[in-house]
């Protein structure tokens, strides 16, 4: 490897940023960067970070830059879809969904119910569902919402299953503990390759 002029900072962030560049080296060149001209090529440059205390020129992982965090929560909000008017399908995890009927046609609830409207509204271009949280139901003849699927698996379930919808867990806040609902919040979101949204609620009825 040819040697880069300490005041080189253009050559020494390539040289950083190359995949085939051992540690041994990466670490040499770190420390071998004038403080002012890396702190201002950092400034030029929003893929690179200085640490604390040093003149050292660290290059991040591309998601690690505020501009992409901000590229990526404005993606999020606008759910794949240019549509400023987002339409979605609310309360189709439970039995009934948002109908107090008893005639027999009301909606079951099913797991293949449930795939099958996901990818019907995939495929029309709905953006979102949104399922309802629910311990128990209403009872009454029909047990109005007494069957119902935990919100967080069911979304996993749709993502898996479908290609642009998002598809959001209702998490009821004082009764999962934060560690575990992370897990599974992000576990959604891989399966669904970032479609997983959160809706997250003080509780219901009782």
């Amino acid at each position: 490897m040819q040697p880069i002029a300490h005041d080189n900072v253009p050559a020494v962030r390539a040289a950083l940023l190359s995949p085939a560049l051992n540690v041994k080296t990466r670490s040499r060149l770190q420390s071998s960067g004038r403080a002012g001209s890396v702190r201002e090529e950092s400034r030029r440059t929003p893929g690179l970070a200085i640490r604390r205390g040093s003149a050292r020129l660290l290059p991040l992982m591309e998601s690690e830059t505020g501009m992409d965090r901000v590229r990526s929560q404005r993606e999020r909000a606008q759910m794949g879809s240019a549509n400023r008017l987002k339409l979605g399908l609310f309360g189709a995890n439970c039995s009934s969904g948002r109908a107090v009927t008893m005639v027999p046609e009301r909606w079951s609830g099913s797991w293949p119910d449930c795939v099958a409207l996901a990818k019907m509204a995939d495929e029309a271009g709905i953006e979102f569902m949104l399922p309802i949280g629910r311990w128990k139901g209403y009872g009454g003849v029909t047990d109005y919402q007494g069957e119902t699927f935990e919100t967080v698996t069911w979304a996993a379930g749709l993502l898996a299953s479908t290609q642009r919808l998002v598809v959001f867990g209702t998490v009821h806040a004082p009764l999962i503990a934060p560690l575990i609902a992370a897990k599974e919040f992000v576990t959604a979101d891989h399966i669904g390759e970032g479609r997983f949204g959160l809706n997250l609620v003080c509780g219901w009825n009782e």
